[in-house]
């Protein structure tokens, strides 16, 4: 999220406050504060994902009003299955020019290398190397490389992480000193507002994705 979001989340905030129980509900000072640290807690998440995890909250939750913890951790899960299932439908995007004109040279080098071997005269040991191009262009289709702009996140925009004693995840960034199993985790990738493989599936996104009704208070 950024400043243009700003009135989307504090509609979508009031709203949920209305639906779910909070504390201290009645104090303005308290509520805009209250406001202001779940907007820099879940910032680094898209709108999209936040308002998706509000509803999610409100109909499968708890039945209290989310902790900035509880509400990152679903909007992380959200926009994880989000970017992931992009990717898949993002896969006939036109590749980046640099991957084009190293495509383009790869093609024709094959295609010089198929119409040297269909060129050669048939060998002595009966190899109609002819037969034997068109049985290697059939076995090894011609399809352009699948390379990730970003080895961190192979392009989701979520990188791997392990949460130990060193580096928390969210669910165990207080429990200083309790013990817990050593695990893996997502979380946001630097990369992720500058991928160019990222924006390009995010912009095919934005003119696929249907636009949904909301409810008005």
């Amino acid at each position: 999220m950024n400043e243009n979001d700003e009135q989307r989340f504090v509609q979508l905030f009031n709203r949920l406050s209305v639906a779910l129980p909070m504390q201290d509900a009645g104090d303005a000072d308290v509520r805009v504060q209250r406001m202001d640290v779940y907007f820099d807690a879940l910032a680094y998440i898209p709108i999209e994902d936040v308002e998706a995890a509000a509803e999610k909250l409100f109909t499968e939750g708890s039945g209290f009003f989310p902790s900035t913890r509880e509400w990152s951790e679903v909007a992380d899960h959200l926009a994880y299955e989000r970017l992931l299932k992009e990717r898949h439908e993002a896969k006939s995007l036109p590749p980046s020019p640099e991957r084009s004109d190293a495509w383009s040279k790869a093609k024709r080098a094959r295609a010089r290398f198929l119409a040297e071997l269909r060129e050669k005269p048939k060998a002595n040991n009966g190899i109609d190397w002819s037969k034997l191009a068109d049985s290697f262009e059939r076995a090894i289709p011609c399809r352009p490389p699948i390379e990730p702009h970003c080895q961190s996140c192979d392009d989701s925009g979520y990188a791997k992480r392990e949460c130990d004693k060193d580096s928390r995840c969210s669910a165990h960034v207080f429990d200083v000193d309790q013990a817990f199993e050593p695990h893996d985790y997502r979380q946001r990738c630097g990369c992720a507002e500058t991928n160019p493989v990222i924006q390009r599936r995010l912009e095919l996104s934005r003119h696929q994705r249907p636009t949904k009704r909301r409810r008005t208070e």
